[in-house]
């Protein structure tokens, strides 16, 4: 009886400790109201959804995002445009640890504020980030669930 005990108790971690884009998830967050023509910041974080702690590589340009008008349009500047130092970071993730970066001094201009005509919106927060496990890394791109919003 104790092996099988023992035997269950090791699938469950093993199962935790799989590295899966399942183990993860972007949120964003936006202010509450936002005036049109007034800068607003969104803000996109990383979500560790696991019982397990993971290695964090990213750039400064972690999180990226896209604003849609009610007719579809990007209504964001192209991000081709944004200069990025090439600097690698690192962040150790906790257990359901929420971690979000602006880019820091590294990124100009800042890719999450945004100015907008008053309408309605919808957004979605992107992360690409590197998980270094042991000898083994894997490249995760997510996406927010959409956010719909109203610019007053």
């Amino acid at each position: 009886m104790l092996l099988v005990v023992v035997g269950l108790a090791g699938c469950k971690t093993n199962g935790d400790t799989a590295l899966s884009a399942s183990k993860f998830r972007v949120d964003l967050s936006l202010p509450k109201e936002m005036e049109a023509g007034k800068p607003f910041l969104l803000e996109g974080t990383l979500v560790n959804k696991s019982h397990h702690t993971w290695q964090v590589d990213y750039g400064a340009d972690i999180f990226s995002y896209v604003v849609l008008s009610d007719k579809g349009e990007n209504v964001l500047p192209s991000t081709d445009m944004l200069v990025v130092d090439s600097i690698g970071l690192m962040k150790t993730l906790k257990p359901f640890e929420k971690f979000g970066y602006d880019g820091g001094q590294f990124m100009h201009p800042h890719n999450n504020e945004c100015t907008l005509p008053a309408g309605k919106y919808k957004a979605v927060a992107k992360a690409k980030f590197r998980i270094q496990e042991g000898s083994r890394k894997v490249d995760f791109e997510l996406e927010s669930e959409p956010v719909s919003f109203t610019v007053s």
